[in-house]
């Protein structure tokens, strides 16, 4: 996983946050570092998910450059959601280009039955009756 943000998926934090005395930075939005990370299995995916656990480390840098070996097989790849198979023998650069700033409020939580309103039809009956192409 090559990620840029600190969380994905509803909340997860695969790089966590690093004790004090590691070599490692706590991955933040504008550190313009990108967080290098591996998951093992799908054991391990589901403990991240679920269980606040984090990835395996690997690095984080300005640029990431992933070399696949010719003659293996192809890779599956992710970004932004969508996914492709990767043929090997090629070198993938990622690097942060433009970056938007974003202003960030306050939290808060929002009740659901009161987030949306729903008005009900006026005419009783004309809600009752079914809708019948051309008709």
């Amino acid at each position: 996983m090559i990620m840029n943000i600190p969380s994905y998926a509803a909340g997860a934090t695969p790089w966590g946050i690093p004790k004090e005395e590691s070599d490692w930075r706590t991955g933040q939005v504008d550190d313009r570092q990108l967080e290098v990370m591996a998951l093992i299995n799908l054991n391990h995916f589901v403990r991240v998910k679920a269980a606040g656990r984090h990835a395996l480390r690997l690095g984080q840098g300005e640029k990431v450059q992933l070399n696949l070996k010719e003659g293996a097989d192809a890779v599956p790849v992710q970004a932004d959601g969508e996914p492709w198979r990767q043929e090997c023998g090629n070198v993938i650069v990622v690097e942060l280009a433009r970056q938007l700033p974003t202003v960030v409020g306050p939290q808060h939580k929002s009740k659901l039955k009161n987030h949306a309103k729903f008005e009900a039809a006026t005419n009783v009956e004309k809600a009752k009756k079914p809708f019948l192409p051309g008709g």
